[in-house]
């Protein structure tokens, strides 16, 4: 266990599958229902102006809307298109569409999506946020926390030691000892500094309510539980009203998400907590799975069930059984198969099992209420499943294709030889960073520190509002400069001493950065190399592959793409 930054809710974590798409998409692959236009077709699909109109949408959303858009970028984005298609027809004519894994994989999918139908009908309409709740979440947004947690990964672990330190034990020895995770032992369980989003909302809108110095009983995270101890409170003084205006869009999103999320958590432990769950059964079925749920769960478990060899009288039982829901153990094990095999990895005590049922127990649940409901979009869940087996479908061709590509050592020394100024180490840089989250202000900042009249660390504590940074006087430590991103080019003949920026690499924040060293790039030996060019002359085989494979059942299927049209699409850019 390491910290509680960014983890998803419990449940969420039963699933591998991502859904990102809208009822939109797939309708819109059949426009010979309809007078849309069609700008390509391929076996009994076809791609219509609405369809490709929310793929660029998708596009900009991804790449920004500053990315300069030309023919070829609207050309590429209908190829993609018309590639996935084909593949999808390609599965569908060689059996595999339908085989053991991809049959399992949609049923995910499945189940991921009318998880999400549940919410957007019976939670996500419970959400509300007041200008009274974005003047909050602004002025968090204007505060640093720092605080140390001890961890539990279940309610009675956290009761027990929560007790030890009310009763005078050491709260950083006891979050030594509660973490496998050693810096965070050693830390005792320091997490630094933090502000809004930078770690799991429960925990941080407990910490937010909190006093200097104030231990919080356990507190429900999506990896277990908390006990919190604040340790310091840093308020920069709140901006303008015209800045909390100029802020207001982003603030509604972050509110929304974070708001939601809550009530995703409040939902699903209510329901549970309803449901009282019957521990003895669930101790009975943990008690016949332990054994091979401990020995280890293979990562694709598409035909086995780990917990198939429960016994049928104790299948027969109710785990829940209550007005609310129930649940029988042969159904409980029924829906346990469709975990990640990570959810199962976890389970290495009778508690966690009893949190990992619960979390079935809950999905059940969900499921059977959003399947009764007449609330439910069908056409939109049928889309969003269809859409996303189309993608794992697309995925696995390259998969397949990876499996029979094999590159010989003859090949990488090949490529070593013909290329070898490419395969350097890269320039790693060690940088002080100043995170400012005003444009104007970052710009004066900047004035000021190349122009001699302040230094760049009285500049930090002075204008940064990364209060984590001033611990370290903003020192990185020595970083490879193409994890830069899209700045990198600018850091690339820096030299110690060099300020440089400011570059706005995030939404509302500005940095700037002085460069305290620098190691100039080496030359990889072939050893050092080889694993990257074998992986580079695979993916590129692999992709040759591809292009040949979908081309050939482009013309086996009489595909039709229609780049002409794309000039006659208005598009919002």
């Amino acid at each position: 266990m390491t910290d509680i930054r960014f983890y998803l809710p419990f449940y969420i974590l039963l699933f591998s599958i991502v859904v990102a798409c809208s009822s939109d998409d797939e309708k819109a692959t059949h426009p010979r229902e309809s007078s849309e236009r069609e700008l390509a077709s391929v076996g009994e699909y076809s791609i219509s102006e609405t369809h490709y109109k929310n793929m660029f949408e998708r596009f900009q959303q991804r790449v920004g809307r500053m990315q300069q858009v030309n023919h070829q970028v609207l050309t590429s984005i209908l190829d993609d298109e018309v590639d996935l298609y084909t593949a999808v027809t390609l599965a569908k004519d060689q059996g595999w569409a339908d085989d053991t894994e991809s049959r399992y994989r949609k049923d995910v999918i499945r189940r991921q999506v009318l998880m999400e139908e549940y919410e957007r009908r019976y939670v996500y309409p419970q959400v509300r946020v007041t200008d009274d709740f974005l003047e909050v979440l602004f002025a968090r947004l204007n505060t640093y926390l720092r605080a140390s947690h001890i961890y539990a990964p279940d309610r009675y672990t956290a009761d027990s030691l929560y007790q030890a330190v009310m009763n005078g034990a050491d709260f950083e020895q006891v979050a030594a000892e509660s973490f496998n995770d050693p810096e965070l032992a050693e830390a005792g369980g320091d997490v630094g500094y933090f502000t809004v989003d930078d770690m799991d909302v429960g925990f941080e809108y407990a910490a937010y309510d909190m006093e200097v110095g104030e231990i919080s009983e356990p507190v429900r995270t999506s990896r277990g539980y908390s006990i919190i101890k604040l340790t310091d409170r840093v308020t920069h003084p709140l901006l303008t009203e015209q800045e909390f205006a100029n802020k207001k869009p982003r603030l509604q999103s972050m509110a929304n998400e974070q708001l939601g999320e809550l009530k995703r958590r409040e939902d699903m432990y209510r329901k549970i907590d309803e449901m009282n769950p019957d521990r003895q059964v669930l101790r009975d079925v943990w008690d016949e799975v332990k054994d091979e749920i401990q020995g280890g769960i293979q990562a694709e478990r598409v035909e086995t069930n780990p917990f198939q060899a429960i016994p049928r009288d104790l299948g027969e039982k109710k785990m829940v059984d209550g007005d609310l829901h129930q649940l029988s153990v042969d159904e409980f094990t029924d829906e346990a198969f469709f975990a990640d095999a990570q959810a199962l990895e976890r389970l290495d005590n009778f508690n966690q099992f009893e949190k990992f049922a619960e979390g079935i127990a809950f999905r059940t649940y969900a499921l059977n209420k959003i399947l009764n409901s007449d609330r439910m979009h069908q056409e939109y869940v049928d889309a969003a499943i269809d859409r996303t087996f189309h993608v794992y479908l697309n995925r696995r061709l390259n998969d397949i294709i990876g499996d029979t590509i094999e590159v010989d050592e003859g090949e990488v020394r090949q490529e070593f030889e013909r290329n070898r100024r490419d395969f350097y180490y890269p320039v790693e840089l060690n940088l002080a960073e100043l995170a400012i989250d005003d444009p104007e202000k970052a710009e004066k900042v900047y004035d000021k520190i190349t122009g001699g009249e302040v230094d760049f660390v009285t500049a930090l504590h002075e204008y940064g509002f990364d209060e984590e940074a001033k611990v370290y006087d903003g020192e990185l430590g020595y970083i490879p400069i193409n994890k830069f991103g899209g700045i990198s080019p600018a850091l690339q003949n820096a030299e110690p001493g060099d300020v440089l920026g400011p570059f706005e690499m995030q939404e509302d924040v500005i940095f700037i950065f002085k460069t305290l060293g620098r190691r100039d790039a080496e030359p990889m030996s072939f050893e050092e190399a080889s694993d990257q060019i074998e992986q580079t002359l695979k993916q590129e085989k692999v992709q040759r592959e591809r292009n040949r494979i979908l081309r050939s059942a482009r013309s086996e299927h009489g595909a039709e793409v229609h780049y002409s049209k794309l000039r006659e699409i208005r598009l919002t850019q």
